[in-house]
Order: structure tokens, then sequence, then C-alpha cells
């Protein structure tokens, strides 16, 4: 009886000490990681772009050469090109609508639609530029509405750009009646003035 009673106790204490043996011997893995982000520029600037144009303004039939006012926008959506119907009238008005669409990852805010008279690119833009102005020979304003400023145009839903909730407008008035230049040759009748309007919109993160 005392043989059979100390070998259970032996084997008993053996298995404990084994299986504590195996619980101690343990090791750690570790993974050390670095994540790399970054704005994706192109994104941005290549699908925030404009939506619809469309420009109001009659032609008057008994002025040679004058058409309705017109606007039509670039295949890249970056730029507008609106043309007046001949102003001869002083009040008479021509009046570009426009919306923005956005077809990126980031959302938008839209900040002033800001105008100068000549020709300029997103380049050389003057940083004197005003939400509206008078032209050098005192003729005609040019006033952006700016009804968009300050709103934010949510990303992309998918693959499908999200579109201003508003339309702003630029609007040109005739202030100052325009008698013609009888120093070219021959006369002229009518003049040209040029401007150009930028607003700046800017990628948030979404």
């Amino acid at each position: 009886m005392n043989n059979k009673s100390g070998i259970r106790t032996g084997i008993v204490v053996l298995v404990l000490l084994l299986a504590v043996g195996f619980a101690a011997v343990t090791t750690q893995l570790v993974i050390n990681g670095t994540i790399n982000i970054g704005a994706n520029t192109s994104d941005f600037e290549s699908n925030v772009k404009f939506h619809t144009a469309s420009a109001t303004g009659s032609a008057n039939a008994s002025v040679t050469g004058d058409t309705n006012a017109a606007a039509s926008i670039s295949s890249d959506g970056k730029t507008i090109t609106f043309t007046t119907q001949i102003l001869d009238t002083i009040g008479e008005t021509s009046v570009l609508e426009y919306d923005v669409e956005n077809g990126s990852q980031y959302d938008a805010q839209l900040g002033d639609m800001k105008c100068v008279e000549g020709n300029y690119n997103a380049t050389n833009f003057p940083a004197t530029a005003t939400t509206s102005f008078t032209d050098t020979t005192g003729h005609v304003t040019v006033t952006s509405n700016n009804e968009l400023t300050g709103t934010t145009i949510a990303k992309k839903s998918g693959t499908t750009p999200t579109v201003s909730a508003g339309k702003a407008h630029v609007t040109v008035t005739m202030i100052k009646s325009y008698v013609g230049d009888d120093t070219t040759t021959p006369p002229t009748t009518q003049k040209t003035i040029t401007f150009t309007c930028m607003m700046t919109a800017n990628g948030l993160s979404a």
C-alpha cells in the first residue's frame, strides 16, 4: 500500500514541474510601423471646376454686329469665356451666372471671385484685384456678387461630383456713354474692354 502511494505522489509532482517549466519559456514579437500620408493636390486642382455658365444680355437689332451675351466653359472646366452684348445705353447690363462643382476627395471652401481690368492667368493675377471695379475709361463697372463666398462644397459622392447649392453672378453695367473714337482710321464706334476674374478654393480634409 505504501509503495503504490509513493508512486502516485511522484508522478503528480513530476507532471506539475513539467507544466511550470513550459509556461515560463516565452518571447515577444514586435512590429514598428511608419505611415506616410500626403495631400493629393492634383486631385483637388483638377476636379474643382465650373459646373455651368450662362449669360444674360440681349442684342440691339439696330446696332450692326451686335449679338446676345454669351458664356462658355473650357474643356478642363477651369475657365469661363464671357462676352457681353454691345452696351450702348447707360444703365444697360450684362450678367454672367455660374456655379461650381467638386469632384475631388476633399471638401472645397470657396473664396471671393475678384476681378481686374485686363487679361491675366492664375500665375500673374494681380493681388490688387477687387470684387468690383470701374474700367480706366470710366464707361463700365464690373461687379462680382460673390453669392458663393465662404460656402463649402462637399467632396464627391462615389464618382459623382457635388455641385454648389447656389449660383453666383458677375454683372457688367454701362455707367457712361461712349461717343466713339474719331482719332482712328477709320473712326470707330465700338470699343472692347477686357477683364479677368479669379476665385481661390481651399481644400478641407473630409
